[in-house]
């Protein structure tokens, strides 16, 4: 048996489900689109976030903490995005879920990640999503993406 990829590929159902992201830039409002996408319940916690950020907030589609993250924030979620601009409160909040048994993506360290995000793809039957190996191979994911997009004939979510 080969366990190269420790990694197992999973799909589950996070409609309406608790899903925290801490950090308010870049990386994190793509996690909360591409989350939202899939219904899910999501909070963000930052003491400053984008503007499409505020913008999702407003219409009601996700809610937003406008302070630090504090290890109660986790009680209750699914699944936990740690994606500040600051190692050291990632790699906590990464300690902190794991306590939980929450499945956590750590933005600035995949050794401290429990899932990764996938580049998806999908049509109006098929859904899918690719990681590499190890979690090392990002041009290739996104080529490979990219291909089955065009094959499929429909946009990155």
């Amino acid at each position: 048996m080969n366990n190269d990829s420790k990694f197992f590929p999973l799909f589950i159902d996070i409609k309406n489900k608790k899903i925290l992201v801490v950090g308010g830039g870049t990386i994190a409002t793509r996690r909360v689109k591409t989350l939202l996408n899939f219904g899910a319940s999501i909070e963000v916690v930052s003491p400053h976030v984008t503007e499409e950020l505020r913008e999702l907030e407003n219409k009601k589609y996700i809610r937003v903490e406008y302070r630090k993250f504090i290890s109660k924030d986790i009680d209750g979620c699914i699944l936990v995005v740690a994606a500040t601009n600051d190692r050291e409160t990632n790699h906590l909040i990464g300690e902190e879920a794991k306590k939980q048994s929450i499945f956590t993506s750590v933005a600035d360290c995949k050794e401290e990640s429990t899932f990764y995000f996938p580049a998806i793809f999908e049509d109006e039957r098929i859904i899918g999503g690719l990681v590499s190996k190890g979690g090392n191979d990002h041009k290739r994911v996104r080529k490979t993406a990219e291909e089955l997009r065009a094959f499929l004939n429909k946009e990155e979510i």
